[in-house]
């Protein structure tokens, strides 16, 4: 059986270059991975509403997590 682990340092640290080095809580690395999955797939750069819904969406999924 091989079993993987992380630490969560290069989220933590990829959160800290776009965010700043003051963090209101820890980084979880499943909620990274599926913000990064969804910005990346579903782009929103033209259109605010469809940036609520992307938001919308990111604070429905890490409620559920």
């Amino acid at each position: 059986m091989i079993g993987l682990q992380s630490t969560g340092e290069a989220n933590t640290n990829q959160t800290r270059e776009e965010e700043g080095d003051v963090l209101d809580d820890f980084v979880s690395a499943p909620k990274r991975i599926l913000q990064l999955f969804l910005t990346k797939h579903f782009p929103t750069d033209d259109c605010d509403l469809a940036l609520f819904e992307l938001d919308l969406l990111q604070h429905q999924v890490s409620q559920a997590i």
